[in-house]
C-alpha cells in the first residue's frame, strides 16, 4: 500500500512538474508581429492543397492502379518535403538573427568595454541590457516550439523515404499507413499555422 502510494506521489509530481515547467517557459514568451498577413493565409493555402493531395492519393489507392498510386505518392513527399524546408529556413534564419557571428570589437575606442577586452577569451563580463536578454529567451522559447514541429515533419519524412515506390506485392496496410502518416503530417503543418497565429500582424517599421 505504501509502495502504491509512494508511486501515486511521484507520477502525480511529475505531472505537475513537467506543467508547471511549460508553463513557465510559455510565460517567457513575448509575442510580436513577425509574419505579414499575407504570409499567414499563404500558409492556410498550402494545408488546404495538401488536402487535396492526400485526397488524391486516397482516390488513387480505390483504383488499384499501382502506377497512379506512386505518382501520387511522389506527389505527397514532394509536398512534405518542401514545407519541411520552408520551416527550416525560417528557423534557420531567425536563430542566426539571435545569435549573430562574433565580430572583432575594437576596445579602445569603446567605453562600455574594460581596455584590452579580448572576445575571443572566455570569462570576460558584458553588459548586456535586460529587455535584450529577455528578447533573446523569448525567441529561444518560440523557435523550440516550430522545431519541434519541425522533428516530427523531418520523422515522418525519413518514414516514408524508405518506401521507394509501391508494387503489386505491397499490402493494403502499407497504403493505408502512408495516408495515416499524411494526416498527421497535415496535422503538424496546423500546429505550425497556430504558432503563427500569435507572430502575424503589421510589421513594426525599423
Amino acid at each position: 500500500m505504501k509502495a502504491l502510494l509512494s508511486f501515486t506521489f511521484i507520477f502525480l509530481f511529475s505531472i505537475d512538474y513537467n506543467y508547471s515547467r511549460s508553463f513557465l517557459n510559455d510565460s517567457l514568451i513575448q509575442y510580436k508581429p513577425i509574419y505579414t498577413n499575407k504570409e499567414y493565409k499563404k500558409e492556410k493555402k498550402d494545408i488546404k492543397a495538401f488536402e487535396k493531395t492526400i485526397k488524391a492519393y486516397e482516390k488513387s489507392i480505390s483504383s488499384h492502379n499501382i502506377d497512379l498510386i506512386n505518382v501520387h505518392l511522389a506527389n505527397l513527399k514532394s509536398v512534405m518535403m518542401k514545407e519541411s524546408n520552408e520551416l527550416n529556413g525560417r528557423i534557420t534564419a531567425r536563430t542566426k538573427r539571435t545569435r549573430p557571428a562574433k565580430q572583432i570589437v575594437d576596445t579602445l575606442n569603446n567605453p562600455e568595454l574594460p581596455k584590452g577586452y579580448n572576445p575571443s577569451i572566455e570569462g570576460q563580463i558584458i553588459n548586456t541590457p535586460k529587455s535584450e536578454i529577455l528578447e533573446k529567451r523569448s525567441e529561444t522559447e518560440i523557435l523550440i516550439k516550430y522545431s519541434k514541429v519541425l522533428n516530427k515533419e523531418n520523422q515522418i519524412i525519413r518514414k516514408l523515404g524508405n518506401i521507394a515506390e509501391v508494387n503489386t506485392d505491397t499490402p493494403s496496410s502499407s497504403f493505408e499507413e502512408i495516408l495515416k502518416d499524411a494526416n498527421e503530417f497535415k496535422e503538424l503543418m496546423k500546429s505550425e499555422l497556430y504558432n503563427m497565429s500569435f507572430e502575424k500582424g503589421k510589421k513594426k517599421s525599423k
